[in-house]
């Protein structure tokens, strides 16, 4: 495999041609990163968490399953 070595100013030159797009990128990942929060938050709220049982936490309990894991 070939190993390039990139200098600090073609990063900074990548970087700028690409600035726009990678934060855009970063945006929609957040927003959909958040949105999954939520949803994990409505199925599993912090109060749950603490008092869970084993079965609620493993794999394995059939399909209609809603464990943790």
């Amino acid at each position: 495999m070939n190993k390039r070595k990139v200098s600090l100013e073609d990063f900074y030159k990548w970087y700028s041609l690409n600035k726009e797009e990678l934060l855009n990128k970063a945006t929609v990942g957040e927003k959909f990163n958040d949105k999954l929060k939520e949803e994990f938050l409505q199925e599993w709220p912090l109060d749950r968490i603490l008092t869970m049982s084993i079965d609620e936490y493993v794999i394995g309990k059939g399909q209609q399953n809603k464990s943790l894991c």
